[in-house]
């Protein structure tokens, strides 16, 4: 054997004899990343909503789940059912927990409960039009998407409003609330070249509002579309949800609330 042959071979015994000794580098430890969604957003009180977990673990798995529903109720579930008794718009707290660490998510506004119609007092002051009678309601609302989505991809939602009243209307909003982080992008296409007059602004998230002054060249059913900017980091089941509002001569009048299921 020659002395450079010799020479190497000690070095590569010596090399792996330090491996054994020592161990191969461990990876370094990664905490978790909460992240949640729930099924519907919104809805007639008393609502129930059924929350799931879609965290990331890390390196190691998650050990406990604490939820706050906004409400003043908690939990320590998994994926828990909640019933929101009164009306309100709620946000929502998920932390999990790990042996490395713990990650906390906060979704603003994330439940919307609404009074559901023909449950209150025909005398009670403040009730809405149409709603403390228990009579149909004269506008509806539905929205056509998807039923799945591409994270990073632009998503166009169709609105449609329908009304069956013969009062005219003075003032008509449209509420709809998107996943947190997918980010509003513009309206494009309305019935008659009627678009909403008060949009959200350009990457708005959460709770878009849109908002008509002109309604001369409005037919029924009307219909328009904006779209919304999906980011790349979207996982899970999402959801859409809405509702409609008009007034002619009296109070405030609601429509159906509208909710969308996406899947990824």
């Amino acid at each position: 054997m020659s002395k450079n042959l010799l020479t190497l071979t000690l070095i590569m015994v010596m090399t792996i004899s330090t491996l054994l000794l020592s161990g191969c580098p461990k990876p370094s430890a990664e905490g978790p990343t909460a992240n949640f969604g729930a099924n519907p957003t919104a809805g007639y009180a008393p609502l129930s909503v059924q929350f799931y977990d879609s965290s990331v673990a890390g390196t190691s798995i998650i050990q406990t789940y604490q939820w706050d529903f906004g409400d003043g109720a908690t939990s320590t579930a998994h994926d828990p059912l909640h019933v929101y008794t009164a009306p309100g718009v709620y946000t929502i707290s998920f932390t999990v927990s790990t042996e490395v660490g713990s990650d906390t998510l906060t979704k603003q506004n994330f439940i919307t409960a609404v009074e559901n119609p023909g449950e209150g007092e025909g005398e009670e002051e403040g009730a809405t039009e149409g709603e403390a009678e228990g009579e149909t309601l004269e506008m509806t609302f539905t929205r056509s998407v998807a039923a799945s989505y591409t994270p990073g991809e632009i998503l166009s939602i169709e609105a449609t409003i329908d009304y069956s009243g013969t009062k005219e209307i003075t003032a008509l909003a449209l509420s709809e609330t998107v996943p947190e982080g997918w980010t509003y992008l513009d309206v494009t296409q309305g019935d008659d070249n009627v678009k909403p007059g008060d949009r959200p602004e350009v990457g708005a998230t959460g709770t878009l509002a849109f908002v008509w002054f002109n309604f001369d060249d409005m037919n029924f059913p009307y219909h328009f579309t904006y779209r919304i900017q999906v980011p790349q980091t979207a996982s899970g089941t999402q959801n859409i949800s809405g509702i409609a509002a008009y007034r002619t001569d009296g109070s405030e009048v609601r429509s159906n609330i509208a909710s969308s299921t996406l899947l990824p």
